[in-house]
């Protein structure tokens, strides 16, 4: 089905890493962006990337930390948005493995198990934003353009 939708969405599938890379074909946008969305549900990792084709110029879609992983070590990203709850390797364990290889991308971790323990185990991570489902279309869009002005914020000398 969304195969079909792919000329009108703008968007082209590049088999990569066993995973998925968008490229939006959008000529306009004036600073390009590349996000990685790691999900273990399919149709979420292509809403994901459908609901922010607008701010990015390639999307890599990966199905677990495993594969999540292995982008984020061949790939410049400025964004990594993840699940927590994944087979092969969990959120937890890709956002302490993307620290450890000292890789600042910003990462924006969606869940549905938004309770305390979760955000506070969050915090102990650097630049790392919690998003609990449900979310909206605007609190999505709020959380990328927060992650993403940070991430070009000059660094305090």
């Amino acid at each position: 089905m969304l195969s079909q939708l792919t000329p009108f969405l703008g968007f082209s599938w590049v088999s990569k890493v066993s995973s998925f890379v968008y490229s939006n074909r959008n000529e306009s946008m004036e600073k390009a962006e590349a996000i990685l969305i790691v999900e273990d549900e399919k149709e979420i990792r292509e809403l994901l990337a459908d609901m922010l084709s607008d701010r990015a110029d390639k999307f890599f879609l990966a199905e677990n930390g495993v594969k999540g992983l292995a982008v984020v070590q061949t790939e410049k990203l400025n964004l990594i948005l993840t699940d927590l709850a994944m087979p092969q390797m969990n959120g937890f364990e890709l956002i302490r493995r993307v620290r450890a290889d000292k890789n600042m991308t910003p990462i924006i971790v969606i869940t549905g198990h938004g309770d305390k323990a979760v955000a506070n185990q969050l915090k102990a991570l650097i630049s790392v934003t919690l998003l609990s489902k449900p979310f909206s279309g605007v609190d999505l869009h709020n959380a990328v353009t927060a992650a993403l002005e940070a991430n070009r914020a000059p660094a305090a000398s």
